[in-house]
């Protein structure tokens, strides 16, 4: 039966039986496993950037019957929402083409594939929609997560006391519960920023891979030519605006803000990356960039800033023209 089955729908299902397995093994809360949940999504997007949509939906449909068998319903929705929605619908946009323009002498110019700045905005606001369902359907508020820090700080101060007495480094966990404390009211936001991340490395993973064995359905533009498409600054600004909001609302509205946020960070450096495209210092330049950004996160409002005047009045462009070169960068 199995030599009958298009290699499609094969590749589907062994990539959603792995993630199912990595889900299963990360949910079991042991510490071998935590690095698990970086690559849930991986095998779901290599079927669906390297072997179609239908690939990657029977995946998730597939993942999801078998944790659903395996844990219970509750687990199956936790998979569906958290780790194959973004592959299915980043998968299906990114597969979207149409014929490039005709050239000056009306010569075809192959096919347009969907823009990866839209990938990119399209990926916060799937967090955000992913995050705005969890705080709805698990009743969420600011409320519940003081709850919820409290309980996990008297956690950590029996714990202290515990390892104070036996002779121990206790300092090192007061500070610890310090920081924890302070960041207990935004666990939503930090969520965002790191399921943002998490997703469009995994995605850069997953075409890398299927490019080193020449299996990318489509081509991909460089990474120094991301652009945003006009509207970004409005929804920037209404995600900074839903942070006004009462309750609920307030809490997913500050979550989007953060996804947005880190897309336009991703564009700074984008920029960044664009602006030293010719340098013959580029590489150590870059590693400059990375390490400040690595060890003095505070730098991060100055990439912002950059991505946010890209988007606004152009800086690669700009570079380009004082440098004497093109006018800049091409439409992602």
């Amino acid at each position: 039966m199995l030599g009958t089955t298009p290699t499609y729908l094969l590749v589907g299902l062994v990539a959603g039986l792995v993630a199912a397995l990595f889900f299963g093994a990360v949910i079991t809360g042991s510490a071998v496993s935590i690095g698990l949940v970086f690559l849930i999504p991986l095998p779901l997007f290599v079927a669906g950037l390297g072997w179609g949509v239908v690939s990657v939906l029977a995946g998730a449909v597939v993942g999801i019957i078998a944790l659903v068998f395996m844990a219970g319903f509750k687990v199956g929705l936790a998979f569906a929402l958290q780790m194959a929605a973004a592959p299915v619908i980043l998968s299906y946009l990114a597969l979207i083409s149409r014929p490039a323009p005709p050239g000056p002498n009306g010569e075809e110019n192959g096919v347009e594939w969907y823009p990866e700045g839209r990938l990119v905005l399209w990926t916060a606001a799937i967090i955000t929609a992913m995050i705005g369902t969890i705080v709805l359907v698990g009743g969420i508020d600011k409320t519940m997560l003081n709850t919820w820090g409290t309980e996990a700080i008297g956690h950590m101060t029996k714990l202290q006391k515990q390892v104070a007495g036996e002779g121990g480094n206790a300092d090192a966990l007061d500070n610890f519960k310090a920081a924890f404390e302070s960041l207990v009211p935004h666990i939503l936001s930090i969520t965002s920023l790191v399921w943002m991340v998490m997703t469009l490395a995994v995605f850069g993973l997953a075409t890398r891979l299927l490019g080193a064995a020449r299996r990318n359905i489509r081509t991909w533009a460089p990474f120094c030519r991301l652009e945003f498409p006009r509207g970004a600054t409005i929804a920037l600004a209404a995600g900074v605006g839903a942070t006004f909001l009462p309750g609920q609302l307030g809490l997913i509205g500050e979550a989007g803000m953060v996804a947005m946020v880190t897309a336009f960070c991703l564009l700074g450096l984008a920029a960044i990356h664009g602006i030293l495209e010719h340098s013959g210092a580029r590489t150590p330049l870059l590693f400059f960039v990375y390490t400040v950004i690595f060890f003095f996160p505070f730098a991060l409002p100055v990439v912002l800033a950059l991505g946010f005047a890209e988007h606004t009045v152009g800086l690669r462009a700009r570079f380009a023209r004082k440098a004497g070169g093109s006018s800049g960068p091409s439409a992602t």
